[in-house]
């Protein structure tokens, strides 16, 4: 006569299935541990153990639907573990956030943008959070036999336990609202919710082709004009000592004439991506091409020129409506180990002896302190030691979080750009020009123990929205009365208050066209 099964073998397979989930549901606490202790204080124990019991009951729900093969759910989990890693490595490390503008970023970079921005050390954490806890299920579900009874029975069951917590949570008057909220900071949901943001912006971005509804004006009185339009990358404000700051950073411009250095400009976000069309378009027009097309109808040859590569991004876009573009592939060679913006003055050259009779229009935008900030100059300017560079080997790193270091590699990246700016300006004084330079963002170095770029807009330190603008204008050009009355406008006004929608309508107004721009929003007022 047979033994009935004892309930320990019996029902074996279903606490394996319940175990799997949970151990799983235990990692992504793991990994979302410092969110959860910053909740404590902020909603109290109860309302807190409410969340945390919707968040594993509904993750678990999720996780069990994986359940129906160990294989694709073990390759689900190293895919999602070593996300979570990253995520949580930067966050920890720099206090960077995972938001749409970073997806952008990684979807349009290339390999070379991605290294600059990859710690060694992160590697670690794959494999302490990652790689280990995926052998820990791989060894635990060894021999898992799938059923299909005891696949439903543990989904069903992880269902009823989220609608229970649901009801609890209701009943408790726990604020749902809060709730919904925090889905954007929970890893892996964190990646839904970017996901979501992602493909709203791309749905809802315009397919129509933009309008060229810019006027010309007959009577502008341009001769061989010269306006360049610098766009810097990563500077911050109160890293030139123009502008104040202890160490002589900016000792070539502070010697240029006829230069106007605004004390209060502010970029309009954190990103390049994001920022670069905002200085170049006039905001309040959802669909109309930008400055660029704005002077060449008023007689100016355009030119973009580069030192980034060309993603496909809104900054190519942008860039595309130029007459000519050149970008950082067409300027150096692939093989080129460090792609300093020295290269620009070299295509400056070339543009200004191409066309000298001409009006023109020209943007540079240069690397400037893009990540890492070693790299964006030649051995000569190391002036401030020691810097990351000597660290930048496998697994090294972790000095890049020291603020000295990491302070020294930056300005010694801002003092070339000192350079780099009054080279631009010692080209253009023979000619009729005027130039303004703006960042498209600042740079955090460690305060508060933010580093980088990429906060969210709304609640961004100064340190990455406070950037420096200043404006230049050739002899030749203050010779007119009209422009040299507009010099001095934009001299009195450098301590008001602008943002990056002040370039569109201030390039043109400054040169004396009025149409087609909003004078209340020019330096030159």
């Amino acid at each position: 006569m047979n033994k009935k099964a004892s309930p320990p073998t019996k029902y074996r397979h279903l606490i394996q299935y319940l175990g799997t989930s949970l151990i799983t549901c235990l990692i992504f606490i793991i990994f979302n541990f410092s969110y959860y202790s910053s909740a404590i204080p902020k909603h109290g124990y109860l309302h807190f153990s409410i969340m945390l019991l919707v968040h594993a009951s509904f993750g678990n729900a999720i996780i069990s639907l994986l359940l129906f093969s160990r294989y694709f759910y073990l390759i689900f989990c190293s895919i999602i573990f070593c996300l979570n890693c990253v995520v949580i490595y930067y966050k920890k490390v720099y206090s960077s956030h995972l938001t749409t503008e970073i997806v952008d970023y990684i979807l349009h970079s290339d390999i070379q943008g991605l290294r600059d921005h990859l710690d060694m050390q992160v590697f670690i954490w794959l494999l302490l959070f990652a790689l280990v806890p995926v052998f820990i299920l791989y060894k635990y579900t060894k021999g898992f036999e799938f059923s299909l009874k005891n696949y439903l029975i543990n989904w069903i069951l992880w269902i009823y336990l989220f609608m229970g917590s649901c009801l609890v949570a209701y009943t408790t008057r726990f604020p749902f609202e809060t709730y919904i909220g925090t889905i954007g900071y929970i890893l892996p949901y964190s990646y839904l919710v970017v996901i979501d943001e992602s493909v709203s912006q791309y749905t809802n971005k315009s397919t129509t082709p933009k309008a060229n509804n810019f006027v010309t004006e007959e009577n502008h009185k341009h001769t061989n004009m010269v306006s360049v339009l610098v766009i810097g990358e990563s500077a911050r404000y109160d890293h030139f000592s123009i502008n104040g700051y202890k160490r002589p950073t900016s000792p070539h411009l502070e010697k240029v004439q006829n230069l106007i250095s605004f004390s209060k400009a502010y970029s309009l976000d954190t990103y390049t991506s994001i920022v670069v069309p905002k200085i170049i378009q006039n905001i309040k027009l959802d669909n109309h091409v930008s400055l660029i097309k704005l002077m060449e109808k008023n007689n100016y040859k355009t030119l973009w020129i580069s030192n980034h590569r060309k993603h496909g991004d809104a900054v190519t876009e942008v860039a595309s409506e130029s007459q000519f573009s050149i970008f950082r592939d067409d300027i150096y060679s692939t093989k080129t180990a460090n792609k300093f913006d020295q290269a620009i003055l070299d295509k400056l050259d070339e543009t200004l002896k191409a066309s000298p009779n001409e009006n023109l229009f020209i943007v540079l935008h240069t690397i400037g302190s893009h990540l890492n900030y070693d790299l964006r100059y030649p051995d000569e300017y190391m002036i401030y030691t020691p810097t990351c560079k000597r660290n930048y080997s496998f697994f090294g790193r972790d000095s890049c979080t020291d603020i000295e270091n990491l302070t020294n590699s930056y300005d010694n990246s801002i003092t070339y750009s000192d350079y780099i700016l009054a080279q631009v300006i010692e080209r253009l004084k023979p000619h009729n020009s005027m130039l303004i330079y703006v960042s498209d963002h600042g740079q955090s170095l460690g305060e508060n123990g933010v580093y980088f770029h990429g906060a969210i807009y709304k609640g961004a330190p100064e340190e990455q929205i406070h950037i420096p603008m200043f404006v230049w204008a050739s002899d030749q050009f203050l010779k007119d009365p009209d422009l040299k009355n507009n010099f001095k406008k934009a001299s009195s006004a450098k301590d008001q208050s602008f943002t990056h929608a002040t370039i569109f309508h201030s390039i043109p107004h400054c040169l004396g066209l009025q149409k087609n721009i909003d004078p209340s929003m020019s330096i030159c007022k």
